[in-house]
């Protein structure tokens, strides 16, 4: 068969079964380059090797479209910055070659694939990949033979990020719609064209946004306004503001990681350091396994004690119970529990990590991602 029929076959091959990916492949441009080991695509275009395209059966080659298709969606070719090429073409085929399984696309040989990986994004999988590279070989792996399904080639300079990101995501609106009018979008498509279109905010940005929203300006008669004072008032000056006490308590199931908890506790001491205030505490799975207290000036390190399933209540009785009297607390959890206690009169900021729908009776909830 001559290479551009099967090329052309492989594309209806995508259209009958996976409409997403084919309106998205039908959009770049095919070019012949036997200078290419297998594949590159640069986000527009797809340069291929004849030779290996020849030896792929039509579903493999269909494979092969939708990898480099996914390529485009996760943004790869703008994403490497000053990352080694090889190691993160590796560790862009990691993140994305799980989700073609899911698919029930047929991997070629040599395609990479390591279900350790799944869920995670490339730059997790890179830094992963880097320290388990050979120490004589972390500062480059350019000079490694790596082909896979092909490479990601970097966004050329004189394109604007910002126009390219604008055209990829109406492109992956448009073949959404398609083929959910055809019933036949994935779940796990959906949500990731969900995510990109519109993005969650930043935990970060919504834990800072959290505590300006709570901090409170304090007046004092002891330090009467000078603004008034001319005029005969006494009246109260306006203190620096103040946060009140802060209480952290940890659903220390096995589901959340040690580094995940690090990094997030890390980020609540920053907060709570720039109002000089120490941080409780409190780990719990189906009961209080430990109390730890973080002054503002010191150097955050956890040691989560627990590992079993969640309850909720356990770490609230536990504040009634010993009159801690917090001004605000924040639960990091998985959210996959329904015993909840009444609602304290303290505020609550719920961090929840994983994808579990969870909508507690009261407090504020934020995602929280690695």
């Amino acid at each position: 068969m001559e290479l551009a029929e099967k090329m052309k076959k492989a594309r209806i091959q995508l259209i009958l079964d996976h409409p997403f990916f084919a309106s998205l492949a039908l959009k770049l441009t095919y070019i012949e380059d036997k200078q290419t080991q297998t594949t590159i695509i640069n986000g527009k275009c797809i340069k291929y090797n004849p030779d290996f395209i020849k030896e792929l059966p039509i579903k493999q080659i269909a494979t092969v479209l939708a990898h480099e298709v996914l390529h485009i969606l996760s943004f790869h070719h703008m994403r490497r910055e000053n990352r080694d090429k090889v190691l993160w073409n590796k560790a862009t085929d990691y993140a994305i070659n799980p989700l073609l399984i899911r698919s029930e696309f047929q991997l070629p040989d040599g395609a990479l694939l390591d279900h350790r990986f799944d869920n995670m994004n490339a730059e997790r999988i890179y830094s992963i990949l880097m320290q388990e590279q050979p120490s004589d070989k972390q500062e480059s792996s350019e000079s490694q033979d790596y082909q896979g399904m092909g490479d990601v080639e970097d966004l050329p300079e004189t394109e604007s990020k910002q126009e390219v990101e604008a055209q990829i995501k109406q492109a992956m609106t448009q073949a959404a719609m398609i083929a959910k009018s055809q019933g036949n979008l994935p779940d796990y498509i959906e949500r990731l064209v969900s995510e990109t279109i519109k993005p969650k905010v930043s935990w970060r940005e919504a834990l800072q946004r959290f505590f300006s929203e709570i901090t409170k300006d304090d007046y004092t008669w002891t330090k009467p306004s000078t603004r008034y004072l001319h005029n005969g008032l006494y009246l109260p000056s306006l203190e620096t503001p103040f946060i009140g006490k802060v209480i952290l308590i940890v659903d220390t199931s096995s589901s959340i990681s040690n580094e995940l908890i690090n990094s997030f506790a890390a980020e609540v001491q920053e907060i709570t350091s720039s109002f000089s205030i120490p941080l409780t505490i409190i780990y719990v799975d189906t009961k209080v396994q430990a109390i730890q207290e973080i002054e503002p000036d010191e150097i955050i390190n956890l040691n989560p004690k627990g590992g079993g399933g969640t309850n909720f209540k356990p770490g609230f009785e536990f504040i009634d119970d010993h009159n801690l009297d917090p001004e605000t607390v924040i639960y990091l959890t998985d959210g996959e529990c329904y015993s909840f206690p009444t609602t304290p009169d303290y505020n609550v900021l719920w961090a929840q990590f994983g994808s579990f729908e969870f909508n507690p009776p009261f407090g504020e909830v934020i995602q929280v991602t690695d």
